[in-house]
């Protein structure tokens, strides 16, 4: 039954539409700013790729700072590069890395310390 006294159809969609507008705009924002600090981080990257290109020495510093744009702060922690993600290629093109031969140091790096620590020898392969 409506109620013509008290609130009605109009005022009830409306105040629902507002609410809703409202946690939108908020979600939005919070968006917003995570993408402009990575945008932030990106141009960070550029200045360190144009040091190495341009012949400087990068500081540890500067590796540390380009690998806090991944998602863990750390290459070790990427995926694969068949997940094609643009922060860690990103990162990788600003050290000069090759993404395929640093995943395939990755995977013996962990082979060789599984296999120290389970005591077993590596297989030759």
């Amino acid at each position: 039954m409506i109620d013509l006294a008290g609130e009605g159809f109009v005022e009830k969609a409306i105040r629902d539409l507002s609410r809703y507008l409202e946690s939108i705009k908020q979600e939005e924002k919070e968006k917003i700013r995570h993408l402009e600090e990575k945008l932030e981080s990106l141009k960070k990257l550029k200045e360190i790729k144009d040091k190495r290109v341009n012949g400087g020495q990068l500081s540890w510093d500067d590796v540390k700072m380009a690998q806090e744009i991944t998602c863990w702060g750390n290459l070790a922690y990427c995926c694969s590069p068949r997940k094609g993600c643009p922060y860690s290629f990103a990162v990788m093109d600003a050290l000069g890395l090759n993404p395929k031969k640093f995943s395939k140091f990755k995977e013996k790096a962990v082979n060789k310390y599984i296999c120290e620590k389970l005591g077993i020898v590596e297989p030759t392969t």
